[in-house]
């Protein structure tokens, strides 16, 4: 019985994480259509123009990830705060990630980058953490 419940929560942070990525992907085409610079420093890759493939995989990467933290804490006593104080302090890492970005990132690419951050974490953090059994 476990197996399965925790299958869904896998299941259900791939799906979460896999919205917030296509939500991501909308609000990114939205930001280019502005004049914002699509080019970011991608690890072991140099710069590179984002595509709606780096989102959504980032997205559902993004979901899993926090499934697995969701069901380390899951029954532990404060397992939904521990687990979303786990999730900001990786979000504020990640944001942070993005002042270590060569100087040939615009602010602009860093600051709608920053918020895509944000819209997985509010896509993804809430759902999981309102699966979570406190003792």
């Amino acid at each position: 019985m476990a197996s399965v419940a925790n299958s869904r929560l896998f299941l259900e942070g791939g799906v979460t994480g896999f919205v917030g990525g296509a939500v991501s992907v909308v609000a990114w085409l939205a930001a280019e259509s502005f004049g914002i610079p699509t080019l970011v420093e991608v690890p072991n890759m140099g710069v590179q123009s984002l595509t709606w493939v780096h989102f959504v995989a980032v997205g559902v990467l993004s979901g899993l990830g926090a499934a697995l933290v969701a069901l380390l804490t899951d029954g532990r006593r404060g397992s939904r705060r521990l687990f979303t104080g786990i999730a900001i302090v990786v979000l504020l890492g990640s944001i942070a990630s993005l002042a270590l970005q060569p100087e040939e990132v615009a602010l602009s690419t860093r600051v709608v980058l920053a918020v895509l951050h944000v819209v997985v974490y509010v896509t993804v953090v809430p759902r999981l953490a309102g699966r979570l059994r406190a003792r």
